[in-house]
């Protein structure tokens, strides 16, 4: 960049602070919500925190859940009673236990984002923790799927940059 900085804060200057880091800048952001089949349930008794996802008595039916740990631990941690305040450090022992709990009541194991929002129109699954952007593409599944913002978690994705580093040279024999 000829002579310019070339930080981050130098390339992205209009782009919030808590998205720029010394190295790297999040290029995409999103979040973690609790979607829903609105036909699962009443108008005005759908499940609104991770408890309610948890609680397989007032709200019965299938859900599903990602098939790797990222994110499951705070759901857990909500569930167990965490607010945005206290869910970190993360307390492994009770996530784990909290886990214990819903894993009998999960019916499907998903593995790619986009299953949810087709899990959720067909009635396969009444509920399942997703991302924000992906309960919303489908136009025919409008009206079909809720969502819960109340417990969300926020995640980006970041670009890092090697920003003054040295140069290398290639050498040629």
């Amino acid at each position: 960049m000829g002579g310019r900085s070339t930080t981050p804060r130098s390339i992205a200057p209009a782009c919030p602070t808590r998205l720029v880091e010394k190295h790297g800048i999040a290029v995409s952001t999103f979040g973690q919500i609790l979607a829903y089949n609105t036909k699962a349930f009443p108008p005005g008794k759908a499940p609104t925190s991770w408890a309610d996802y948890w609680d397989v008595e007032r709200f019965p039916g299938k859900r599903g859940m990602l098939d790797e740990p990222r994110y499951n631990f705070e759901f857990a941690m909500f569930a167990g009673g965490a607010n945005v305040g206290n869910v970190y450090p993360i307390d492994m022992d009770k996530a784990f236990a909290t886990l214990d709990k819903i894993k009998p009541h999960i019916h499907v194991w998903w593995k790619q984002w986009p299953q949810v929002p087709i899990l959720l129109s067909s009635r396969e699954l009444v509920m399942s923790p997703t991302s924000n952007t992906r309960n919303r593409r489908r136009p025919e599944d409008r009206g079909r799927t809720g969502r819960d913002h109340v417990e969300e978690l926020a995640d980006d994705r970041r670009l890092t940059c090697r920003c003054r580093a040295a140069r290398r040279t290639r050498r040629t024999p």
